[in-house]
């Protein structure tokens, strides 16, 4: 699966936003009580409440097997799916790296020990060290020519998987995906491949969520999970004042959501967002008629 474009608002890991919310709840001493797993699928309900734009806009080509594709890990909802078919017209070159075959890059980091460090270390050390170590391999970058894109039918099953403004809602014909867990199916040949344009919600290289790097956007994720967390508390009996807590916390998310939705509505968000979908749009013709 080739990345052809990423650009869009600019994302950072939830990992910071994560660690900020487990050292406000330390001061309850009731991080033990927390189920972080819970975190990413909160970060997702916020992000669909407040719309699409604030997912990464992605494109990528899907290779076909079997007539089995495999889904984006990232995949939230479609825009467009193409048909590409190949021309068997394929341009490949080297990748200048100099004259070395392999090469290695070390990086060492120094970590100095501190009395909250749980690592023992043997005949009381003081400084831990960590050592890495990247290759990088000579390899030869290949062109893929296609021609005739064509947009493809989606099943009835994955409409609600469909953006409002997807192309393939209404498109009619005989080639048809449809997609379940994470694999796409199709009756399409092994020799062809599939343009997918997607709203993603990406994550970073850990697993966990990015999350755009709009304060208004941050502050409402934070307390809506700070605002889940003290409900699932009150249910449970947990903790004292749970219900006043969680009645602050909730007028607070309600006060960041508000100011995260009167954000994306600004006028300069709006000429970001379409600056950006303009560029693609040019690039995305660029691309298709430099191929035929």
């Amino acid at each position: 699966m080739g990345l052809i474009t990423s650009d869009y608002i600019p994302f950072k890991s939830a990992e910071h936003l994560f660690g900020r919310i487990k050292r406000r709840l330390k001061g309850f001493g009731i991080v033990g009580l927390i189920d972080e797993n819970g975190f990413p699928e909160m970060v997702a309900t916020v992000l669909n409440l407040l719309g699409i734009s604030v997912f990464e806009e992605k494109e990528v080509l899907l290779p076909i097997k079997n007539k089995e594709a495999c889904m984006p890990k990232d995949f939230k909802f479609l825009h467009a799916a193409y048909k590409c078919q190949n021309t068997n017209n394929t341009s490949s070159s080297k990748i200048h790296q100099g004259t070395e075959v392999i090469t290695t890059d070390i990086t060492r980091e120094i970590f100095e020990r501190n009395d909250a460090c749980n690592i023992v270390c043997d005949y009381n050390h003081k400084i831990l060290e960590r050592v890495t170590l990247s290759y990088y391999v000579n390899d030869v970058q290949k062109q893929l020519n296609f021609k005739d894109p064509t947009l493809l039918v989606v099943s009835p099953n994955v409409r609600s998987k469909c953006a409002e403004n997807c192309l393939n809602v209404n498109q009619s014909g005989v080639d048809e995906i449809t997609f379940d867990k994470g694999r796409i199916y199709t009756n399409l040949q092994d020799d062809d491949m599939i343009l997918f344009k997607y709203y993603a919600l990406p994550l970073d290289s850990k697993g966990l969520p990015q999350i755009p790097d709009i304060q208004e956007i941050e502050n409402a994720i934070e307390y809506y999970i700070l605002w889940q967390l003290f409900m699932d508390m009150w249910l449970t009996d947990d903790i004292q004042n749970a219900a006043q807590k969680m009645q602050y916390l909730e007028l607070k998310y309600n006060e960041y959501m508000a100011s995260a939705r009167y954000y994306l509505k600004l006028p300069e968000f709006s000429r970001l967002i379409n600056n950006v979908r303009n560029k693609k749009g040019i690039n995305y013709v660029m691309f298709f008629s430099q191929m035929q």
